[in-house]
């Protein structure tokens, strides 16, 4: 006889839009917490007594699951204890699931890839994820939802002060950027409009330079630009003097 095994029905569940929930992060000293803020279902009609629970699945220390309470009974200013040195780069999926015998385990609803705000800023824009990247110790990914992630190998000792190091940054970012600009070229030639297209439009735009005017006839011309981008982008950061400074910390 073959053990019963719990398992989630997906059936028929119902999709949260990810503007309808808002999940900050507040740092205390070491220590760090999340708040649902905003969760707003009321149109979907789930039972009260449905449970609501969070997951988040990004960063060194992997997959957590938190039961947040029932939907008529959800405290959207208590702070649940989370890892500090994940927060920035927190990404969530939350789930209502049936609280009744008879359905237990069915999603009845869910929002995927919900970034973390901090300090009343909006998500990063380049998200931190530390993956396995065999000997490899960046990568840039592009997931539909997030746009561009900077992926760092997992197995580097403290992923987010690399990357947060000048050197690092004056190297790496540029041809991120680079990257960045080639993909925005084709969303944007396609017709796409979604707010995190919109946000990196915005922020890679300098003076006498703005995707939004170009005309791209070739692949030569959308090359070009996207180095004259990279360039600009260098340029306003200085990274060849933060460079020049970090190279000389780490000799002295």
């Amino acid at each position: 006889m073959r053990p019963t095994v719990a398992t989630l029905n997906f059936t028929s569940r119902k999709r949260i839009e990810r503007n309808n929930v808002r999940i900050s992060g507040v740092m205390n000293g070491s220590e760090g917490f999340f708040v649902l803020e905003k969760f707003d279902v009321d149109e979907h009609a789930f039972p009260p007594l449905a449970n609501v629970v969070i997951e988040s699945y990004t960063g060194k220390y992997g997959f957590q699951r938190f039961t947040i309470g029932v939907i008529d009974g959800i405290d959207l200013t208590r702070h649940h204890p989370f890892p500090l040195s994940d927060l920035p780069n927190a990404v969530f999926r939350i789930k209502v699931v049936s609280g009744d015998l008879s359905t237990a385990g069915r999603i009845l609803g869910d929002a995927d890839k919900i970034p973390i705000e901090i300090g009343g800023r909006p998500p990063s824009l380049l998200p931190i994820d530390p993956v396995d990247l065999d000997n490899r110790v960046w990568w840039l990914d592009f997931d539909d939802e997030l746009g561009p992630v900077l992926q760092m190998n997992e197995r580097l000792p403290d992923y987010q002060q690399i990357a947060r190091d000048d050197g690092f940054r004056a190297t790496v970012l540029p041809t991120v950027v680079y990257q960045i600009v080639m993909w925005l070229i084709s969303k944007t030639s396609e017709g796409e409009g979604d707010s995190i297209v919109r946000r990196w439009v915005k922020a890679l735009t300098f003076p006498g330079i703005d995707l939004r005017k170009i005309d791209f006839d070739d692949d030569e011309t959308k090359k070009d630009f996207a180095l004259k981008v990279a360039k600009a982008f260098a340029k306003q950061n200085g990274f060849i003097d933060k460079f020049n400074i970090a190279l000389d910390k780490s000799q002295s």
